[in-house]
């Protein structure tokens, strides 16, 4: 019951839509639950990303993984992070479809948690009729109460926008549109000043003045300061990176279809059988299509797998025939 309110008021644990649960929800706990068989199963290192991503397992590996039984009914982790989100779900707003106006149950105090990025700290901040007081924190990890499968790591990036400063093709508009695109750019003279505009902007001293106009984004250039109150996302950001992204592992047909029926599975319309069924066909037309379009490493990608047998041999429920 709130001060001066005669009637009990339904609080909401925390605030989502089905966006944040189908994508972050998603890598977070995907990441919870497979982080410890990163030795057995990440096959393929970047030598640049490799020291940022530190065990990223891209679109290939993804690929190759699934044909030895991951990310189907006959792996235990995968159903159990479904398992695990529906459960998360429970303690979330009753509609989380994307219409949802969550910084407005917010502000109003229908919800005590709201799930956001840094892009809310500014309002937040100087809301001078706000009237509550509030502060920050990151997800805590999975332990074996959590789940059987925990991997007893903390909580991952999931990633982060800073300010994107972006050059569109209309920074060509000064050449023929018949002409080959990547001539356009060697002989545009409209695109040259846009590249002198946008070096001019990322002098750190001028770059400063445009993302620290006002608290809604942290700075990506080396030796621009980050503001106070966007601080505690700096910090957060120097975790380790997540284990994927499968929102940007396959194409947007995947994406889509995860979404309508991780909305659908997490409002009741389906169980958790039939929503494995669907996502292990969807999942299955993504690696075909996969296959069409990319080259796949497949003797790189064996070879790292037969080498990473001995590490998989100490790992408990792997997918059954995948040794």
């Amino acid at each position: 019951r709130f001060p001066g309110e005669s009637a009990p008021r339904r609080v909401t644990p925390i605030i989502v839509n089905v966006e944040m649960l189908t994508d972050w929800g998603n890598d977070l706990i995907f990441d919870q639950l497979y982080y410890s068989l990163l030795p057995g199963i990440d096959l393929l290192q970047d030598p640049v990303r490799e020291p940022y991503l530190q065990g990223y397992l891209d679109d290939v590996e993804i690929y190759f993984l699934h044909r030895q039984g991951f990310f189907t009914e006959r792996d235990p982790r995968y159903r159990e992070g479904w398992r695990l989100m529906y459960e998360f779900r429970q303690h979330c707003n009753r509609n989380i479809g994307l219409t949802l106006d969550f910084l407005r149950e917010f502000i109003t105090q229908r919800g005590a948690m709201i799930w956001s990025p840094c892009t809310l700290t500014y309002r937040l901040k100087n809301d001078q009729n706000l009237g509550f007081d509030w502060d920050l924190f990151y997800l805590p990890q999975f332990t074996e109460k959590t789940t059987p499968h925990a991997s007893n790591t903390p909580m991952c990036v999931i990633g982060g926008s800073a300010v994107q400063l972006e050059v569109t093709n209309s920074a060509v508009s000064d050449t023929p549109a018949d002409m080959p695109f990547a001539e356009r750019m060697r002989s545009s003279e409209r695109l040259k000043r846009v590249m002198q505009l946008l070096q001019f902007l990322c002098v750190p001293e001028n770059y400063e003045r445009i993302v620290n106009e006002y608290e809604c984004m942290l700075p990506n250039i080396v030796g621009v300061p980050t503001l106070p109150a966007l601080e505690p996302f700096e910090e957060i950001l120097a975790r380790r990176y997540t284990t994927t992204k499968w929102a940007f592992t396959f194409d947007l047909k995947f994406y889509e279809i995860l979404r309508r029926m991780v909305e659908l599975y997490l409002n009741d319309g389906i169980d958790l059988d039939g929503f494995m069924s669907w996502q292990g066909e969807n999942l299955q037309a993504a690696v075909d299509n996969l296959e069409l379009r990319k080259e796949i490493p497949m003797e790189d990608l064996r070879r790292a797998w037969d080498e990473r047998a001995p590490a998989r041999a100490a790992m408990k429920d792997l997918p059954h025939a995948a040794p």
